[in-house]
Formats: structure tokens, sequence, C-alpha cells
């Protein structure tokens, strides 16, 4: 699946420049530096038994985004997160049995996009963005409560996010572009506990992944101005999402 994503991406950055080779243009680049939050939440399957769960995630972020061509841009993503699972986790396998309940991780976020307009016709254009974030999350540490025993927990929720969106804009409004469209994740993460009991330490993981890959995307980019757009973007079943962006333009 990782692989079949890696090609789509790599038709987003040379499907646009193979349709161009007849009409060389020059290379220019333009730096348009913005704010972006969002808010997701993506149902997903843990462990060996496949338990379904819930990932919430709150994120704010700086961007930079690189305009080279018409149809290609380059946008770099940094900033933090706050992300927990909504039911309770049960490590089981170590030797002091752990829960968590709902624990919240909190760490940079760190992201990379490519954006390709390979396709246009009168007001309506095809819109490809691949995007790829990991996070760089603090690692937790709880104290042991116990009279017979003395050591701490520690805790990590790593994973890295893949998203590849293709959608339709209409470009035929003053000032609004309206989009829809779908949108493929492809999401891998873990939960780790370590225990540290009399200087013995111990270790369990849980993995997981997204239950459902493809959902509907629907948003709209809008003109404030001369130099402002806002874009408003909206994701549904398979990864509900809410997102707001704004960029100044040079």
């Amino acid at each position: 699946m990782r692989n079949w994503f890696l090609l789509l991406l790599l038709l987003v950055i040379f499907s646009p420049i193979s349709a161009a080779e007849s009409k060389p243009r020059p290379i220019t680049i333009t730096f348009n530096p913005g704010l972006e939050f969002s808010y997701t939440s993506m149902n997903i399957l843990s462990g060996e038994q496949k338990t379904a769960d819930t990932l919430n995630l709150i994120t704010s972020r700086l961007a930079l985004k690189a305009d080279i061509f018409d149809y290609l841009s380059l946008e770099v993503l940094a900033g933090y997160h706050s992300a927990h699972n909504k039911n309770s986790l049960d490590f089981a396998q170590l030797p002091l049995p752990l829960r968590w309940n709902r624990s919240t991780f909190s760490g940079f976020l760190l992201g990379l996009a490519i954006i390709s307009e390979p396709l246009s016709l009168d007001d309506f254009a095809l819109n490809l963005r691949g995007e790829f974030d990991f996070p760089l999350a603090q690692e937790m540490e709880w104290e042991i409560l116990s009279p017979q025993v003395s050591g701490t927990f520690k805790g990590k929720n790593s994973f890295t996010l893949l998203t590849l969106d293709a959608t339709l804009q209409y470009q035929g409004f003053t000032g609004v572009t309206i989009f829809a469209g779908a949108r493929l994740n492809l999401l891998h993460g873990k939960f780790t506990a370590s225990e540290i009991i009399a200087n013995l330490p111990s270790l369990q993981a849980i993995p997981y992944n997204q239950k459902t890959l493809l959902g509907p995307l629907a948003g709209a980019l809008i003109e404030i101005g001369d130099n402002w757009e806002l874009t408003i973007k909206a994701s549904f079943l398979a990864r509900t999402e809410l997102s707001l962006a704004i960029f100044y333009t040079f």
C-alpha cells in the first residue's frame, strides 16, 4: 500500500512536467508564509486483536509554500500537536500491568507537501496534493504508586501519516475557489509503554493504523484583499478533519 502511495506521489510531481516538455517555462520560485490550524479524528485499529479506537489530533503549524511553476508547489510545515486516543489502553504484558486512560501526548509536528495542478479546462482544474507528517512526540513519565514496588512508567505515541488529496476545483467565482474530491489516508503508529522496576526495564508496544483508507473532501479558497488567501477544508468518514490555513501571497 505504501508503494502504491509513492507511485501516486510521483505522478503528482512528474505528470505536469512531462505535459509541459514541449513548452518549456522559466523556473521562478516564490515563497508564501502562512499559518495552519486543524482538528483531526481518525478511526483506528490497534493491537493484534484490531481493537477499534479513535485517534484525536489538534495541530497548529507555520507553513512556507514555494511556488516553483504555475502547476507545482512545495510546502514545508512545522508546529505543535496534541494527540490522544479515545479509549483506554491496557499494557498487560508488563510485569506490573498498566492502563492508559486517554493519555495526551504533545510535541512538535513536521510535514512536507507537494501540490500540483496537472490539468485545467475553462474554470475547472484538477488539484493533487501529497503530504507526509510525523511528530516529535514528548515521552511522558509516571511514578509507580505502590507500597510493594518502586519505579516508573514511561509512555510515547509515535506515528507517520501519508495523505493524498485529489480534488476538482471550480474557479468561476470572483475571489472564491471551491473544490471537492477524495482523500487517501495511510496512518501507521504505535503506543509504547516501558516500565522500570528495581532497575529492570520492560517494554510493550501496541501498533495501530487507520480503519478506512478513503473518504470525501471539500472546501474553499477565499481571496482576502490583494495579498491574503484563506483555505477552509473538511474531510469526512475515513478521517474527520476541519482545517483552516491562511497565506500571505507576494
